[in-house]
Formats: structure tokens, sequence, C-alpha cells
């Protein structure tokens, strides 16, 4: 297209000169033009030279690019945008006729009086332009033209990597070659807002089809972050070369792991089968997201259970893409300085310096909330080398990994379909937990320790000689005594916990005694129970007996007063242990009691355990109580005063003669009393004397009159 436009004689005079700021019908100058020039008239341009040259005038333009404005203007009054086809059949031209202008519709690109009224995504024969918007308004108003400060459409950052990942994507749909491709993305570097994330790209990667490659993968980061989806590396080798030769020049470096990417650290490359995957790394997020990394999932603020869940992420995510283990390594280390501050992480690292171990106790911890892992599935998602797996496999197995030896980690029972669980002890899990603990298991409440204001206060009597054992015990015990008392053994080297046997027969106080006792010092009791310890899980059984005895020590520490661990009716795991054990069950049952032994040799606080059958007391249990206290069978004259204190109506001589006539304990003594009250309760009377001594005929089976056998 060549138009011929005679220079102005001077002797038609403008209407507007660009500087006049008055009102200046710009729209009726191209209306006329435009009926000239439109539908295959541009015979016509003759005619309407002075106007064009007026109007050029206006709008500060050549006679060129005020045609090229004319045509774009008059398409967008009809609501229609214009590409270069578009001019071209505008005027009746050919296509390359308008190409022989580019660099006046670039003028007018550059002085910002047109717009592309695309995403940057086409290339130039392609993309769409139209008048901008506020220089339109000032045409339409009559008024001196002006142009938007700023482009309509700002191209940032995530704009321009959408562009460029359509123009690769749509490459040869739209009969791009390679070249013709960087050229493009080579411009739309120079529209891109985002200047310092352009500049530092050419800063690292100097080569433009190295930086078209990246901004691909961060154009599919930004589309599938929320399913993590990576960037196929064959795929992405088709939508930009062209040769073969040239693709399998790039994939090797990737293979090999020398492509400028891969050298920048800017991507991280693995293998997935037969193909390669590619995703950002973490330097590449960076430079990519810059100020805006916060807003993306894996990095927001992190307490300690989002921490475990996003090591629980990363591992699920090495399992799933294949990549190295190297990766995974550091990952966890990115993420640790992510949330240095975070008083798990600080206590982990110190106990922990490798960085696997420590991956394999936050998983553990976010089993607490969640999945609960397994050795064998949580080695293998997490270590892509066989001989590591076996290798850590073989720690677990025979107790040798240092999380075990830690006993930060605990082997649970395994599943009925395989695997053994890998669970928190109690030390790992306040180490996860912290001030959270006792949200999560029992600690020093009401749950699980009787509480001294919950213990009804009661007399007991006892002989002289009991009465005196039980006195220097409960003065050994108190508070300040205690403390001196631990101090004194420790400094000759001697067990500062104190184990204490009450044995004897049943119904003579030994439960009461220990209650008592806790309720007279302000102390809590923790008490056993001995059925629960028994499990027929394999392992299951030992793990209960461990537990107790962490559970009471963490007890310890946290209060101020050390509370006392009750077993109470311990016959069963005090007994003597089989020396050849066959059964399960009896290997079960020494395993029980070589840990109890262990444990109370180790003991840092206060133990009681009461027995009915001392004879079957185990010798090297006996070596460890250090108070052995003997309940026996309370005489003739302490009966009475239970009698007494029980039924405060009785008569002494009448409580003399029920404790000669009857040979009864204390908790026989109880039944008969309760008794009582509901004759009381349904008769709205007493029970006369005549009435307690049938009560007392009928407490036992065989009788309960003195010079009767009792038991069998």
């Amino acid at each position: 297209m060549r138009f011929y436009l005679c220079r102005s004689n001077g002797t038609v005079p403008l209407r507007k000169s660009k500087g006049d700021m008055g009102e200046y019908n710009a729209i009726e100058v191209i209306r006329k033009v435009a009926g000239k020039l439109k539908d295959k008239k541009l015979a016509n341009l003759k005619t309407v030279e002075t106007e064009i040259r007026e109007l050029g005038e206006y709008l500060g333009l050549n006679a060129m690019q005020t045609v090229l404005f004319i045509a774009i203007f008059d398409r967008q009054c009809g609501d229609s945008r214009t590409d270069i086809s578009d001019i071209s059949y505008y005027f009746g031209i050919s296509t390359i006729d308008v190409l022989e202008h580019k660099a006046d519709i670039d003028r007018l690109l550059e002085m910002g009086i047109i717009r592309r009224a695309d995403d940057y995504a086409r290339e130039f024969t392609k993309t769409n332009f139209k008048v901008d918007r506020l220089a339109f308004d000032s045409i339409l108003d009559r008024k001196p033209v002006k142009i938007s400060a700023a482009p309509e459409f700002a191209m940032d950052r995530f704009d321009f990597v959408k562009a460029v990942g359509n123009l690769v994507e749509n490459r040869r749909s739209n009969d791009m070659d390679t070249d013709m491709l960087l050229e493009t993305v080579s411009g739309l570097e120079h529209a891109c807002s985002a200047p310092a994330f352009i500049e530092d790209m050419k800063s690292q990667i100097p080569d433009l089809a190295s930086r078209v490659f990246f901004y691909d993968c961060c154009h599919d980061f930004i589309n599938d972050r929320n399913d993590n989806s990576p960037t196929d590396l064959n795929v992405t080798l088709e939508d930009i070369y062209d040769r073969t030769g040239k693709i399998m020049s790039v994939k090797r470096k990737f293979a090999a792991g020398t492509h400028p990417l891969l050298s920048a650290g800017l991507l991280e490359c693995w293998a997935d089968g037969t193909d390669y995957k590619l995703a950002l790394s973490d330097a590449g997020r960076q430079i990519f997201l810059r100020e805006d990394i916060h807003l993306f999932s894996s990095e927001r603020n992190l307490d300690r259970y989002t921490f475990v869940r996003e090591v629980e992420s990363l591992i699920d995510e090495r399992e799933s893409r294949h990549y190295p283990t190297a990766r995974l390594h550091r990952k966890i280390l990115a993420l640790e300085k992510r949330a240095h501050d975070l008083p798990l992480v600080k206590a982990v690292q110190e106990k922990l310096p490798d960085s696997m171990d420590r991956a394999i106790f936050y998983a553990v911890c976010r089993g607490l909330t969640g999945r609960k892992p397994t050795a064998d599935s949580l080695v293998e998602s997490m270590f892509d080398d066989e001989r590591t797996r076996i290798v850590e496999k073989q720690k677990f197995i025979g107790g040798s990994h240092v999380l075990l030896k830690q006993e930060l980690v605990e082997l649970g029972s395994a599943g009925f379909f395989g695997g053994v669980p890998l669970e928190l002890t109690e030390t790992g899990k306040e180490l996860f937990l912290g001030e959270d603990f006792d949200l999560f298991t029992s600690g020093v409440t009401d749950n699980g320790f009787l509480q001294p204001d919950m213990i009804k206060e009661k007399r007991l009597f006892f002989t002289p000689e009991l009465e005196s054992q039980l006195s220097f015990l409960r003065d050994s015990l108190r508070e300040g005594n205690y403390d001196v008392l631990k101090t004194r053994l420790a400094g000759k080297a001697l067990p500062s916990g104190v184990a204490a046997l009450f044995y004897g027969d049943p119904g003579t106080g030994k439960t009461e005694s220990v209650y008592q006792i806790a309720k007279a010092l302000g102390k809590s009791v923790m008490q056993v129970d001995i059925s629960e310890m028994k499990t027929c899980w394999y392992g299951e059984s030992q793990k209960l007996v461990r537990g107790v005895f962490k559970r009471y020590a963490r007890a310890c520490r946290h209060s101020s007063n050390v509370p006392i661990l009750f077993f109470n009716e311990a016959d069963a795991i005090f007994g003597r242990r089989t020396e050849n054990p066959g059964q399960s069950v009896d290997q079960t049952e020494n395993a029980i009691q070589n840990i109890i032994l262990e444990e109370m040799e180790k003991l840092d606080g206060i133990m009681v355990a009461t027995t009915n059958l001392e004879g079957n007391l185990d010798p090297a249990f006996e070596r460890r109580f250090l108070f052995k206290v003997r309940f026996e069978r309370p005489g003739a004259d302490a009966v009475a005063k239970i009698w007494r204190d029980k039924l405060p109506d009785l008569a002494e001589s009448q409580a003399k003669a029920l404790a000669e006539d009857y040979d009864f304990s204390g908790g026989e003594i109880d039944n008969i009393v309760r008794k009582a009250v509901m004759n009381e309760v349904l008769y709205g009377e007493k029970p006369d004397f005549e009435r307690l001594r049938t009560l007392c005929s009928q407490e036992r089976i065989s009788g309960g009159a003195k010079g009767r056998r009792i038991g069998f």
C-alpha cells in the first residue's frame, strides 16, 4: 500500500492544529476519510489528502500512521478489533502491503494511541489492535487527545509467563517456527512490566531458548500448583524446537544435569520411567514469585502441626515424582530454614544432626494427627537407593536406629495387613507437642490420676508395730524430707527412688493405707490397671508397661509434689518368673516382669505395690522394695475400735463382743456396716445388736464365728 500525499501549499488552512486546545470535530473528519477509502476506494486517496494531513496534525501522526489509525478507529466503532488481515481487507489491498508499514504500526503502539487487544500471546500478523480508551473518548468528546498513562493490558510477570506458555503450546497450530517463537518472546520480554524479573533472568540465563524453557515451566507452575503437576520434558521440547537433532541435544543436557537451568539451580529434573519431569526449584520459585512468594501455600506461616504436614507432603511428592533423595534432603533443609524459629525444629536439630533422621521423626509426628506411617512404607517413600532402604529397615528391626535409641520413636504392633507402625514415645510426644502435650495424652490431671482432694479421709486402726512402720514411710515421703532423702541417697550413689510393698491377707487395709498416705501428704495417685497390661498382641504388653513408667516419669517432672505410682493387687506381675517359658503367655509375663525390674532400678519417684500372695514374690522384686510392710489381721482390741468407729451407737461391750466372736477383716466389717445402713433406709430404724449378729453370721459362706475354717 503506497500513498502519494502531496505536501500542503499553505493555501488550505487547518481547522485546528495539534497545539490548539479548542474543540475539533475529529470524528467528522474520520467519517469523511473512511467513507472515501473503505471498501477498495483507495483511488479516492488524493481527494481526502487535506483531511488526512489535518487529522494527522491533531493526532500528532504522519500521513501513513493517520490512515492506519482511521481503519482501526472505524472498525472499533463497530465493536470490532483489528488485525493485519482486517486492515488489508478494509482497504482492499494485500497483507504484504500492510506489513510493509509495520514500523508505523509499531510507532502507534509506542505512542500508546493504539494498544494490543490481547495478551501478547500471538505473532504480529495475528495480533489484534484497538484505539486507546482515553484517546477514543477524547475524539468522541471533541477534546484534545489524551492517552492513558499506563497500558490497558499491563503485562506483569504472571501475564508474561502465561503469554509465553500459550505461545509455546500453540506454536505449531500458529505456524510459527522456533526462530519466530524466540523472536516473539524477545519482544514480549521488552513489553513485560516486570523488568527486574526479566533482567535477573537474562543475567543468569543469557540463552533465550533456555529462558523460554523456564518461562514455560513457570506457566505450568501457576496453572498446576494445586495438584503439583510437573512439566513434561519431552512435550516441552517438542513444543519449542523444530528439529529433532536440537531436541535430542537439549534432552541430553537435562539428563546429564548440565543444562544451564539446572546449573543455575532454577529447575529440578528427575527421571520418571523413560521420561523426564521438570519443576521449579526453590531458587526458581524465588526468582519468579519474588515478593509474592508468601502468597503460595508452601510459604504460609508454619506451626508445629502445619510444619510436619508440609514434611509429609514433601515425602509424598518424592515418592510420586520419583525424584532423588538428595532433592528431598534439600527441601527438608529449606523447610527447616523457613521454620527456624519453631521450638520443635530447634529441639529436633539439637538431638538429630542428620536431616533424613529428622524427616522420619517429623513424619512420625504427623502420624499423631494424620495417618500413622509404617517403617517399611516410610523408608520406601524417602530413599531411592535400594541398599539404603535395606540398611534403614534393618536399623529399625534391630533396634539400632537413632530414633529408637534416643527413645523418641517406638515400634507399634503389626497390623492385620502387615507393616509395623512407627509411633511417638512419651519423650517424642513431649518433644513434638510441647505445651500441647496434655491435649493428646494423660498428664497430671484428673484423667488417670486420683487427686488427694478426691480421697475421703478415714481412720485406720493398726497394731503399734504396723502403725510405726507406716508413720516412718509417711514421714520419709513428706515433701521436705523426701527432697533431702533423694539428695543424700544420690550423694552416696544409691537409688533415689522409694518403692514400698504392702503385703498380707485381703481386707487388712493395704489399699486404703496407700490412699490415706497420699491424702495426708497431698499427693496424687497414678493407679495402674494390671488387666490392661496383659494383651494378646505380642509386644503390646511390653510397650504398655514402659508407657506406664514413662508417663509417671513425666508426671514427676511436671509436678511440684511427686505423685505415687500405685500397683494394686499386683500378684500377677510380681510373681516368680518362669525359668523355661514355653508358651507365649509365659514369655510375655517374663518380659513384663523384666521391664518392671529394670524400671524399678532407675526409679526416681515413689512406687507402692500391694499383694495378697507374698509367698509367690520373685526374690528380684523383694530386693528392689525399700519398704516391705506386712498387714496382718487386727487383734481384738483393734477390731473393737473399728466397730465403734463404723457404728458409734454400739456400746463398748457390744463392740468387744463382736470383735471376739467374729474374725472379720476391716473390709468385712465394712460390708456389715453397709447392710446396717440399708436396714435403716428400708425399715426406718437402726438394727439392734441381735440384728447385727445375724448380719455377721451371714457375711461368710462358711460362717463368720471364730474357730471355723476361713476360706477353702
